[in-house]
């Protein structure tokens, strides 16, 4: 849980763990109609938005097993989970 600290505090940890770890950043440069599905637990995050001519514009989606409770790895609560008929 973070507490009082605050979200960069969070990013260094989470640069320290990959460092610490021997692994590489790999950067995803999608370009238009690019889909990239990855794990949750996947350490992950976007570079500067230097190109303001050019959306950003993403679609988040989250699946769960039903009857499973996912934390947020950040805040430790628990998500609210809606189901979904017919998907």
């Amino acid at each position: 849980m973070t507490g009082n600290k605050s979200y960069s505090a969070y990013e260094e940890m989470t640069r320290n763990k990959i460092e610490g770890s021997g692994l590489e950043k790999k950067i995803f440069n999608a370009k238009k109609g690019d889909v990239l599905i990855w794990h949750a637990n996947l350490f992950h995050g976007s570079e500067p938005h230097n190109d303001k001519n050019k959306t950003r514009r993403s679609m988040v989606l989250h699946y769960f097993k039903e009857n499973c409770i996912c934390y947020h790895e950040l805040t430790q609560r628990p998500a609210v989970i809606r189901k979904v008929d017919n998907i």
